[in-house]
């Protein structure tokens, strides 16, 4: 049982804690607007996640070829990730919180999450049972909630800390969205 939870903690973490579109926002959102506002920011792609694993416990890789359809995702995903990063680098008078759809979009439009869950995904699901499946989603629900808690108070703490992590934010998501746009071109 331990080992199972385990296990399925660090797949968790290896989805949820890299670098990535997402956690620019979470940072993005929690040093604007607090903890709760990174939560906003956070929670659809564990929400996606989940949904993802249930896709793949029932088999649909089987059934769809979701690789034929990557080109879409990244472009889509590489378009909002740009309006994303310009509206994260733009000199702003009053803050808005993120659009609720945005963290929706950004995270079904990327490919690395259904690579993730192709891969990686898949044969967790086929090593672990249960309770590995607990322990993953402890892992990317509370990742959330840490990194968005940890990004607030930076931004209480340091008044340095939110214009450091707006720049990152914002580089983060024009890397992204340079990558995505390089993998869509590559399909054409």
């Amino acid at each position: 049982m331990l080992a199972e939870v385990a296990t399925g903690l660090a797949l968790g973490l290896s989805l949820a804690v890299p670098p990535g579109p997402v956690n620019a926002l979470i940072a993005r959102e929690a040093v604007r607007g607090g903890t709760v506002a990174g939560l906003r920011a956070g929670y659809p792609a564990p929400v996606v996640d989940t949904a993802y694993m249930l896709l793949v416990l029932f088999g649909l890789p089987r059934i769809l070829d979701i690789e034929r359809f990557t080109p879409l995702f990244a472009g889509v995903g590489a378009l909002l990730m740009l309006y994303l990063a310009w509206g994260t680098a733009r000199p702003q008078g009053e803050t808005k919180p993120l659009a609720p759809g945005a963290v929706w979009l950004v995270t079904l439009s990327n490919p690395f999450q259904y690579a993730w869950w192709l891969s990686a995904g898949t044969a967790f699901l086929a090593a672990t049972g249960g309770w590995g499946v607990v322990g993953f989603l402890v892992a990317i629900f509370g990742w959330v909630l840490v990194f968005s808690t940890l990004m607030a108070r930076g931004a209480t703490r340091w008044s340095w800390f939110p214009p450091l992590v707006t720049v990152l934010s914002a580089d983060g998501l024009l890397a992204f969205a340079l990558l995505l746009a390089t993998q869509a071109a590559a399909h054409l």
